[in-house]
């Protein structure tokens, strides 16, 4: 245990410059944006620290405990809610300080913002590159006390940089000051809210998309050939039936014209013989996923096409594909 304690300590100590910077815009202005003694600016530092301190610990048992598993977890969902309640911190740092500087009344809201623990909490949640690094380990590890240890000597090894910023509170007796201090919490906290609206609309938008794979047995395939090219064709159901087993079917159409209703299953990746897209109105193509034949393009490039193509599309997004001569 002492050999990680150690690791993560040189870890800690080797990435401190990222916290420091990622983090000094964060704190600066809260220390500064009120008059306190040195002493009490120490207390804050330590809060600041305890609340870190607090926040990797947990996520070291996590990553001990979980394992390689703890790749599933949505970290843009953890840093979004962090970078909120962080801004709303900030936030209600700023009402307070303004209704103690006007003798105001303080919102029991805003006085949980006395305590720096929450901001230490809410800065260790956040995954900034050193904390991935030190998590990428823990996860190495595979034990919540070796990721304890580990984080607990990270912890160390960063809060080495913060020390500095104890000395921060004689910079608050610089007239107005602490007033831009104020401003800037209030800059940091809407960025950090914009930040986090981005997260969140990423994770909304990869919610509302998915994969197609076209040689998955959960997609049927249907292959739709015109008469007049039917020995062609025949060799690519061939390949196609040995592709997807029992979800693949061959329909021969002996006429030129196509009944709608053979093309109205949305569920199933369609195969057309080019000769007969022009007798299927462009308002039915736009529903379906489909994949248009040149008779004559090469089987083996078709086949191969289909089992190596994943696709990542939106749920109203379809295939539409061509294999023409002129791809050669």
């Amino acid at each position: 245990m002492i050999k990680t304690l150690i690791e993560g300590f040189t870890l800690g100590f080797s990435t401190g410059t990222i916290c420091l910077v990622s983090c000094t815009p964060i704190y600066l202005p809260y220390l500064i944006s009120e008059n306190r003694s040195f002493s009490k600016n120490i207390w804050k530092v330590l809060e600041i620290s305890l609340g870190r301190f607090f926040s990797y610990i947990v996520f070291g048992l996590l990553a001990g405990w979980i394992g390689s598993n703890i790749a599933t977890i949505n970290r843009d969902l953890f840093t979004a809610i962090a970078y909120i309640l962080l801004s709303c911190f900030l936030i209600l740092s700023v009402v307070r300080t303004k209704k103690k500087q006007n003798k105001c009344h303080i919102p029991a809201v805003a006085k949980i913002t006395s305590s720096a623990f929450l901001l230490g909490v809410f800065t260790g949640i956040n995954f900034c590159p050193s904390f991935l690094i030190a998590l990428s380990k823990a996860v190495d590890l595979a034990g919540p006390l070796s990721g304890a240890f580990l984080f607990l000597g990270f912890f160390f090894g960063t809060s080495i940089f913060l020390i500095p910023l104890a000395f921060s509170g004689f910079l608050s007796y610089i007239k107005n000051l602490k007033y831009i201090a104020q401003l800037a919490s209030i800059a940091i906290a809407v960025w950090f809210l914009f930040s986090a609206g981005v997260k969140l609309h990423g994770i909304y938008t990869s919610s509302q998309a998915y994969y197609l794979d076209p040689s998955a047995e959960q997609y049927p395939m249907t292959l739709l050939v015109h008469q007049s090219n039917q020995n062609y064709f025949a060799e690519l159901a061939d390949s196609l039936f040995n592709l997807k087993k029992e979800n693949f079917a061959l329909t021969v159409i002996k006429s030129d014209t196509l009944n709608h209703q053979e093309i109205a299953n949305q569920k199933i990746i369609y195969l057309f013989d080019s000769y007969l897209v022009d007798f299927i109105a462009p308002e039915h193509l736009k529903k379906i996923h489909y994949y248009e034949i040149e008779a004559g393009y090469p089987v083996p490039k078709i086949t191969n096409f289909l089992r190596n193509s994943v696709m990542k599309l939106k749920k109203e997004d379809k295939i539409h594909f061509s294999f023409t001569q002129k791809m050669h």
